[in-house]
C-alpha cells in the first residue's frame, strides 16, 4: 500500500520545485560583455581583427562583424555564430581589404536576434563614412530615438548603437571628431566605442569607466580593445587603459588625445545652459510683472467706465489721473469724498454696490 504524503509536504515539495524553476530561468548575470577591437594602418587589418575578435569570444557568442576601409571605400562582413566559425578562410577575409579595420562581438542587450543587429553599424555623413562598433548600453537611447523618429529618422535596426550612429550623421558640426564629441553630451549610460573615420581610428569611454577600453601598439600601428587578451594574440604590446571620459584617436600614426578638449566644450556647454536658464528666468519675471501691471490697468480701466456715469468729466479725470497700477483702494477713498460733496454718499450707496465698488 502506497501512502499519500501529508498536505504540507506536497505544498513545501511544490514550492521548492517552482523556486528551483524559477532559479534555472533567471539569470542574474548582467548582459555587458560585448567585445570590441579595432587597428590602425597596418597590413591584413581584417585579418588580425578577426584574431583579435576569436581572443575576445568569450565576451560575445551570439554574432560578429568586421567593417575596412581601403582608403576608399568601406567593406562590411556579419555573421552569426562564433569568429572561428565565420572568418577562418581567406574567401571571407578577402572581401575586407585595407589596413584600417574594426571588430565586434555580440552579446545582446537590446535588440532582437537578427542579422541587422550585429555590428559594426555603418553611416554616410557630410564628413564621411563612419563605422561604429559598441560595447554598452544608453539608458536614455529610447528618449533619443523617440525624439528623432518624431523629427523624422527612420531606424533599421532595434540596437540603441543605432542611436549614436544617427546622432553622428544629423550633428551640425563640421568634423567627424566634432560629431562624435557633439554625440557625447548627449548620450548617457555605461560604454566603451571603437569606429574607423577613412583614415582615423578612435576609441571613446564612459565618463564613469564602467565599460573596459585598453590601447596597444603593433610596430607602428595603434589597437584599442576590451580587453588584453586580445592585444597577446596578436602580438602588440599593451600601452594604457583609455581613461573615463577620454577621447583618443589614431592620425598620422600618431595616437592624440581629447579629454582636455572634451572637458573644456563640456565646461563651454554647461555656462550656456547655466547663462540661456538665467535669461529664460528674468524673462519670465519681466513677463509676470508687465502681466500684473497690464492686469491692474484694465481693472482700473474697468471702474473708471462703471463711474463715468456718476462723475463730471473734470472730478472723473482727476481721480484716474496718475500711474495706472496704484491701489484701487485709494480711488475708492477719493471716490466717497467727492460722491459725498457732489451727490450725496448715501444717495448713490446702493447704485455703487450693484457695481461692486462698496
Amino acid at each position: 500500500m502506497i501512502r499519500r504524503p501529508p498536505r504540507s509536504t506536497l505544498s513545501s515539495s511544490s514550492a521548492a520545485s517552482d523556486v528551483y524553476k524559477r532559479q534555472r530561468i533567471y539569470n542574474p548575470k548582467i548582459k555587458e560583455e560585448c567585445g570590441v577591437f579595432g587597428i590602425s594602418n597596418t597590413k591584413d587589418a581584417s585579418t588580425l581583427t578577426a584574431l583579435g575578435l576569436h581572443a575576445l569570444q568569450h565576451r560575445g557568442q551570439e554574432g560578429c562583424g568586421i567593417v575596412s576601409f581601403d582608403g576608399m571605400k568601406y567593406h562590411s562582413e556579419k555573421r552569426f555564430g562564433l569568429v572561428g566559425d565565420n572568418f577562418n578562410n581567406e574567401e571571407v577575409l578577402s572581401k575586407l581589404p585595407g589596413n584600417y579595420a574594426i571588430g565586434h562581438n555580440r552579446y545582446s542587450t537590446t535588440g532582437g536576434t537578427t542579422l541587422r543587429n550585429v555590428q559594426p553599424f555603418y553611416a554616410d555623413t557630410n564628413a564621411g563614412g563612419i563605422a561604429v562598433s559598441h560595447n554598452g548600453n544608453l539608458t536614455n537611447a529610447i528618449t533619443l530615438r523617440n525624439k528623432m523618429v518624431e523629427n523624422g529618422s527612420i531606424f533599421y535596426t532595434t540596437s540603441d548603437t543605432e542611436t549614436i550612429v544617427k546622432l553622428i550623421a544629423k550633428s551640425k558640426r563640421a568634423t567627424t571628431i566634432d560629431k562624435i564629441i557633439d554625440t557625447l553630451f548627449q548620450i548617457q549610460g555605461g560604454y566603451a566605442l571603437v569606429m574607423i573615420a577613412q583614415n582615423t581610428l578612435i576609441g571613446v569611454r564612459d565618463p564613469h569607466g564602467i565599460r573596459p577600453l585598453v590601447i596597444g601598439k603593433l610596430k607602428n600601428s595603434y589597437v584599442f580593445t576590451s580587453e588584453t587578451c586580445a592585444l597577446d594574440i596578436i602580438g602588440a604590446k599593451f600601452i594604457r587603459e583609455v581613461e573615463n571620459g577620454e577621447v583618443v584617436y589614431i592620425e598620422d600614426d600618431e595616437l592624440k588625445n581629447l579629454k582636455r578638449e572634451v572637458a573644456k566644450l563640456k565646461l563651454e556647454a554647461n555656462l550656456r545652459k547655466s547663462l540661456a536658464d538665467q535669461l529664460a528666468a528674468q524673462k519670465k519675471i519681466a513677463d509676470d510683472a508687465k502681466a500684473e501691471a497690464e492686469a491692474k490697468s484694465k481693472e482700473v480701466e474697468a471702474i473708471s467706465n462703471k463711474l463715468a456715469k456718476y462723475l463730471s468729466p473734470q472730478i472723473h479725470q482727476q481721480i484716474f489721473s496718475g500711474k495706472q497700477d496704484a491701489e484701487v483702494k485709494s480711488y475708492r477713498k477719493k471716490l466717497t469724498v467727492f460722491f459725498s460733496d457732489i451727490v450725496g454718499f448715501t444717495d448713490i450707496s446702493d447704485e455703487l454696490e450693484s457695481e461692486e465698488m462698496t
